[in-house]
């Protein structure tokens, strides 16, 4: 992911309805995997939402008795997430950061998210991330990412084929926001089975589930010794 790139371009989306977590219209994306994660949470746990966007993700940890803590490029959102956060009275915490450099100590956090925006990063991308989680989560915590598998959904589409990299797995893409103009960017194609290989290198997997919404949810382990 360029880092620069999506800034800009999640600081000109803003916080809309379906991202804003005052709205009923965001809740979809937490309840397509609400089940799955709500049995890996315990009260207190330290959380880490990676990628939080406007923090959906981290008061509904909160609210199943986690202490979250939510990291994003993007400073539109994560004030909204704050200015939030302080109307609700909430503990949840939001940094102004790059996944490419997780600001965090050793043993940080009992459990960390990754909810279904691994496409917007690359291989080599998400290999350093798991790397570093080995440090910032405790031993024994979880990795918990939630995705779809790009070949079932894309199958024999072929306007999508026209943009694929198959050598580096990227896929060029011009986002358009009213007013604000064009933004380049990119994702990633991402199956299930190559995120288990890929994090798998530096976290143990432990679950790899498909769930009735067609999202995979697969769930790593930090085995490294206290």
């Amino acid at each position: 992911m360029d880092v620069r790139r999506s800034a800009d371009f999640y600081n000109a989306a803003g916080v809309c309805e379906m991202t804003d977590p005052a709205s009923e219209a965001s809740a979809f994306a937490v309840q397509k995997v609400h089940e799955p994660l709500a049995r890996e949470i315990r009260p207190g746990m330290r959380t880490l939402d990676l990628g939080c966007n406007a923090g959906r993700f981290c008061f509904a940890m909160e609210e199943m008795g986690a202490v979250p803590v939510g990291i994003d490029c993007a400073n539109v959102p994560l004030e909204h997430a704050r200015l939030l956060a302080a109307k609700r009275g909430s503990r949840c915490r939001f940094v102004l950061g790059d996944l490419n450099h997780l600001p965090f100590g050793p043993d940080a956090f009992d459990l960390a998210v990754f909810p279904q925006n691994i496409i917007e990063h690359s291989y080599d991308a998400v290999d350093r991330l798991a790397a570093r989680l080995t440090t910032v989560l405790r031993p024994g915590g979880k990795l918990c990412v939630s995705a779809r598998d790009e070949l079932l959904k894309h199958g024999g589409d072929r306007e999508f084929l026209d943009r694929y990299d198959a050598a580096t797995g990227r896929v060029a893409t011009v986002y358009t926001i009213p007013g604000k103009g064009e933004f380049e960017g990119s994702c990633h194609f991402w199956t299930a089975a190559f995120a288990v290989h890929v994090i798998g290198r530096r976290l143990r997997p432990t679950t790899v589930r498909q769930l009735p919404n067609g999202l995979f949810w697969l769930v790593f382990v930090n085995d490294k010794s206290a």
